[in-house]
């Protein structure tokens, strides 16, 4: 009989690509995978059919705020209870007091997924209660997990130091992706993700006037969208800036290889983004696009040993812009920069994290 992982997340299954490798790794090795998430308004209900994984979405009254987490974490209470599984899987803070609940109370264990540094998100750094709260769910529940991984090498340091226990890493790598070689490059910058704030769209959106012959796309979706899309206009540049909400992973796979650039900005807010380690960063040049993207820690480690990225220090629109031109102006610039991304691209893949995944829930 095979084990049953059940797999919490707060999203919408069908748009987290992190959450769909690794339920296909898993049932790779042999378990039996069940992910519970969201439902949201503009889900389809149908979307996930057809996948080898079983699923179930909350469909929920509030969308955000203290509320969504509280009537969230209440339904997954509940539901947890009614599982037989012999794995539990928190993703991130906001999933993980039910499944430790219940894990305690059934003999479950309890593997904790950490995606981003909870307690440092942007959205936490002015409302001084809200993250001390968070931060006593960390420390109680943390070190009542069997297992934990992260997706980058600074985040499991500062977890290991804090918690003083193991934390493995399991990068945000893609699958090795066949490239269509139909597709023609474009003269376009393309952004994946969420569209919260912090993520450098401003200064993108207004470096556009600067930018003849090229066009920049937002694809994905979130609260900041509305104020976006009034910043291009107030810029002049919303026929340039087009904005293609939500699309699959393989819809998103076959647009963003008509890029020639790929957005990956942060500001400097919080552990969580100056630690990170973005899937779309990886996901760019396994599609054959240069990233561009922060300084930071990772991202710099990453370039020392593959020169595969374009790194600016500062969001700075003169700094951005000099940057990109000395990959434009120059043509053998980009070419090289793009052999690199293809190197780069052969050795960052999600099948070389498999089996480290699969040995970590082997291993509980």
């Amino acid at each position: 009989m095979k084990q049953k992982i059940v797999i919490s997340v707060t999203n919408d299954i069908v748009y987290d690509q992190r959450m769909l490798k690794t339920a296909r790794s898993l049932i790779r090795c042999g378990f039996e995978v069940h992910i519970i998430g969201r439902l949201k308004k503009d889900s389809h209900p149908d979307q996930l059919e057809g996948r080898d994984f079983n699923s179930y979405r909350f469909k929920l009254w509030f969308t955000k705020g203290k509320f969504f987490y509280l009537e969230y974490n209440l339904r997954l209470l509940f539901y947890l209870w009614k599982q037989k599984a012999t794995i539990f899987c928190a993703v991130d803070l906001d999933t993980i007091l039910p499944n430790i609940i219940i894990g305690r109370l059934r003999r479950i264990p309890v593997i904790y997924d950490a995606h981003e540094y909870f307690t440092e998100v942007p959205e936490l750094a002015d409302r001084r209660i809200e993250k001390s709260i968070w931060k006593w769910v960390e420390k109680k529940a943390i070190p009542q997990c069997r297992s934990m991984y992260t997706v980058s090498n600074q985040l499991a340091y500062l977890f290991n130091r804090e918690y003083n226990r193991k934390v493995d890493i399991i990068y945000n790598y893609p699958f090795s992706l066949n490239k269509n070689t139909a597709i023609q490059k474009e003269d376009l910058i393309v952004y994946q993700g969420d569209l919260n704030v912090g993520r450098g769209l401003e200064l993108a959106i207004q470096a556009m006037r600067k930018l003849e012959g090229y066009n920049l796309v937002i694809i994905g979706d979130g609260y900041h969208r509305l104020f976006l899309e009034n910043w291009a206009t107030q810029w002049g540049v919303n026929e340039r800036v087009e904005f293609k909400g939500k699309l699959t992973p393989g819809e998103l796979n076959s647009y963003t290889q008509k890029a020639r650039f790929g957005l990956n900005l942060l500001e400097n807010k919080g552990l969580n983004y100056y630690y990170s380690l973005a899937n779309k960063f990886f996901d760019y040049m396994q599609a054959g696009v240069i990233p561009i993207t922060m300084n930071f820690p990772e991202y710099y480690r990453i370039q020392r040993e593959y020169n595969c990225a374009i790194l600016i220090n500062a969001l700075d629109e003169e700094e951005y812009l000099s940057a990109l031109h000395r990959v434009i102006s120059i043509e053998n610039n980009y070419l090289d920069l793009l052999k690199n991304v293809d190197i780069a691209a052969s050795f960052l893949t999600w099948e070389n994290q498999e089996e480290k995944l699969c040995s970590i829930y082997k291993n509980v």
